[in-house]
């Protein structure tokens, strides 16, 4: 009588294909499970918000990182007038505010694949610059719009055309 290993190898002998096969599917299904698993609450490699790396990171970490490091590149806005003095104003002047939390969000969902069933995985290669989540107050934005216009308002000129025969 044969024991099982003996049993198992004629199997394997005759199915060596089917077997190798759904060896290979079931290492790679392992795998991949392994790195959904791995980076379910991180950022992707290689995705930015305005400049600032936050890849790799998770999106409390990253939410500290905005919060430190986003404020300084988007807290003024600057424009140059005709009168040669520059007009600048605040984020906050003109009713606008980052949303660091929603744009924390945003980057963990860069690169992230919605499946049907709720189920959602990460894909390499989804990289890339994501854009800050700007909330806007309509009424302080119209104040912010009236001290631009106050700034680089040009009074109204006769603006007639003369079309003469001589010139």
């Amino acid at each position: 009588r044969a024991g099982p290993l003996r049993h198992f190898a004629g199997w394997y002998g005759r199915h060596v294909w089917p077997a190798t096969a759904a060896l290979i599917l079931l290492v790679f299904a392992a795998g991949s499970v392994t790195l959904q698993l791995v980076v379910r609450d991180r950022i992707g490699d290689g995705v930015t918000v305005a400049g600032l790396d936050v890849g790799g990171q998770t999106a409390a970490s990253a939410y500290e990182t905005l919060a430190s490091g986003l404020a300084p590149r988007v807290s003024a806005v600057r424009l140059q007038t005709d009168a040669g003095e520059p007009l600048t104003l605040t984020l906050a002047q003109l009713g606008m505010s980052v949303d660091v939390t929603a744009t924390a969000q945003a980057a963990l969902a860069r690169g992230r694949q919605r499946l049907p069933l709720g189920l959602e995985v990460w894909l390499p290669g989804g990289g890339g610059d994501v854009a800050p989540t700007v909330r806007v107050d309509a009424a302080t934005y119209q104040q912010g719009l009236e001290a631009v216009r106050a700034a680089v308002h040009v009074p109204v000129r006769d603006a007639r055309l003369d079309i003469s025969a001589d010139g």
